[in-house]
């Protein structure tokens, strides 16, 4: 009687469990869910594309009534707001979106879109995203909006947006303002932003004067923040208070682009010089060093070499020099005289056949 008095109370503790509120709304939502499918797709085609929607169930692709996926190409604009969408899918049929809403649904990832890379326009509001990501092949982009998500973090914003225009990441769980502001300063042509509803850390949320003159001093290029107006005088008075973190900011920016300028410039030079067959002579002093069998006997004691091999390579680097201007101007005067020759031989071959040309029409005269 226990053994079955315990099973019975066991059987009640499941069914308690199975009807607990929260079981039975995470059981509706499920059951609300709603897959991207070839139907939902001809139905969320927009007005803009009437006529081809009206291609699309008029068509089928099988004998199921399936719409025939080529007719999607043609597509530009695509609605799926309010679906119950959980996640982004099937849209590879879609091959010249500039119009994509998929706000207000269920979706929490977002993946399967960077194929779409004439898209100007994504709207993903009113999800349950964490985290920016898949975006980076979208560089068309000029109107995003993650508007009342769950991301803490922009760091998966990408630089290849370079068109964007608008942005909207209210309503989110960012907390770090100063960086945020700092980080979005990578888009120039920024002009919309909208940033309220967060949980900034360390700003009084009443304070509006301060949170504004951070985000203005930062981004002097915007013309609307959080759907306000924004007015030269007003980016004026934000950078006079934060003159000192600004210059920094924009004097870290400036090193950094010099650098990679310097990086951008010497990459090229490496590519050069390979073409030319000079590139290992950049490094033939390290090449050796490491290559000499002897080298990790005497590790412990290179520092008694420091100033030898310093020597060594100053020398070497100024010899180098001479060498590859050299070297470089001889394998220009290579390449003219190669195009001279090619040249003429090309000419040639224009006068041979101008001349088999007359021999054939003698002939046939």
């Amino acid at each position: 009687m226990m053994d079955r008095g315990g099973e019975m109370r066991l059987q009640f503790s499941n069914n308690n469990f199975e009807y607990r509120p929260e079981i039975q709304e995470m059981r509706r939502r499920a059951e609300l869910m709603c897959p991207i499918d070839s139907k939902l797709l001809a139905e969320c085609i927009v007005e803009e594309n009437e006529i081809l929607r009206a291609k699309i169930e008029s068509s089928t692709a099988d004998k199921q009534n399936q719409p025939n996926p080529p007719l999607f190409h043609e597509a530009n604009a695509l609605c799926m707001s309010f679906k119950n969408i959980y996640r982004i899918e099937h849209l590879n049929v879609f091959h010249k979106l500039r119009k994509l809403q998929l706000d207000n649904n269920s979706i929490t990832v977002i993946e399967n879109l960077g194929h779409l890379v004439t898209l100007e326009w994504l709207d993903l509001s009113f999800n349950q995203i964490r985290k920016i990501e898949g975006l980076e092949t979208l560089t068309a982009l000029n109107d995003l909006s993650l508007y009342s998500n769950e991301i803490t973090s922009i760091e998966g914003l990408p630089f290849s947006l370079q068109n964007l225009q608008v942005l909207s990441l209210g309503m989110n769980k960012l907390e770090k303002l100063d960086e945020t502001v700092r980080s979005l300063r990578r888009f120039p042509n920024l002009r919309n932003l909208c940033l309220k509803g967060n949980q900034w850390r360390n700003l009084d949320p009443t304070d509006e004067e301060q949170y504004r003159d951070l985000c203005l001093a930062f981004l002097n290029n915007l013309s609307f923040l959080d759907y306000r107006r924004v007015y030269p005088n007003m980016v004026k008075h934000a950078r006079e208070i934060k003159a000192e973190d600004v210059l920094e900011v924009e004097t870290q920016e400036s090193k950094t682009q010099q650098e990679e300028a310097a990086r951008v410039r010497r990459r090229e030079e490496m590519i050069f010089l390979k073409s030319i067959n000079l590139d290992l002579t950049e490094t033939l002093i390290e090449d050796m060093i490491a290559a000499d069998p002897e080298h990790p006997k005497i590790r412990g004691f290179l520092s008694l070499f420091d100033e030898p091999i310093k020597k060594l390579k100053d020398d070497y680097r100024n010899q180098l020099a001479e060498f590859k201007s050299q070297f470089i101007m001889h394998n220009g005067a290579k390449e003219k005289e190669h195009e001279r020759f090619v040249a003429a031989i090309e000419n040639i071959r224009n006068q041979t056949n101008d001349q088999c040309k007359k021999k054939k029409k003698k002939k046939k005269k």
